[in-house]
């Protein structure tokens, strides 16, 4: 069972907060935009651990997704397409975000990077949204096996599509896709295991 503690940061369904008091079965929080809120200490506790469980399932299930020709093929694909990652990020989750892309890239995130729009402050986002989108014929999306969760859906524009997943973007980062609609093949395909690269090469060619 988590034990909150005074000075701590956890966070629930509305955002991160940190612990500013601890009185009888309630604690006193204060959310990264500043709001303070009581709360049910058992409530609390469950919605923490329940979303600490989502979060491994996840985790679970993107490193169990096939990592097969099928998927590499796909990446090669979407590379010939010229995709834009795109975050759409909060004042508030800029941290946290920051963090992810640390983990993704092994880099600080730059000042000026592309392909990140910040949200005003007290904007009614509660957490950071990462797109990619790029395009494709109707016909042609039957091909793409990104893996389970990772869904393809219609764009406003003709042929474009996106993929709203954070972890999918977080994980083209570490196969060194770049923020925004400029990518550079060759460090891509020097991040694609040896195995696979043969299929990644033939989805780039059909791609293009």
């Amino acid at each position: 069972m988590t034990a909150f503690l005074v000075g701590k940061r956890y966070r629930n369904r509305k955002g991160k907060y940190e612990v500013i008091e601890i009185k009888n079965k309630e604690i006193k929080v204060r959310y990264d935009d500043g709001e303070e809120e009581i709360l049910a200490l058992s409530i609390q506790t469950r919605i923490f651990e329940n979303m600490q469980s989502e979060e491994l399932n996840k985790s679970k299930k993107l490193s169990a997704k096939p990592q097969n020709q099928q998927f590499y093929w796909s990446l090669g694909f979407l590379l010939a397409r010229k995709p834009n990652l795109i975050a759409f990020i909060p004042q508030h989750a800029l941290r946290a975000f920051e963090n992810k892309f640390h983990d993704a890239t092994g880099r600080e995130l730059l000042d000026n990077e592309k392909g990140i729009i910040i949200h005003p402050p007290k904007t009614d986002k509660r957490w950071y949204e990462l797109r990619i989108t790029f395009t494709a014929r109707p016909n042609e999306l039957y091909l793409l096996n990104f893996g389970n969760d990772v869904n393809i859906v219609e764009n406003s524009s003709d042929n474009s599509w996106n993929i709203n997943n954070n972890l999918f973007f977080l994980e083209l980062l570490t196969f060194n896709f770049l923020m925004g609609n400029q990518q550079n093949k060759t460090n891509i395909e020097n991040a694609i295991p040896n195995q696979y690269l043969d299929s990644f090469k033939e989805g780039y060619l059909k791609g293009i």
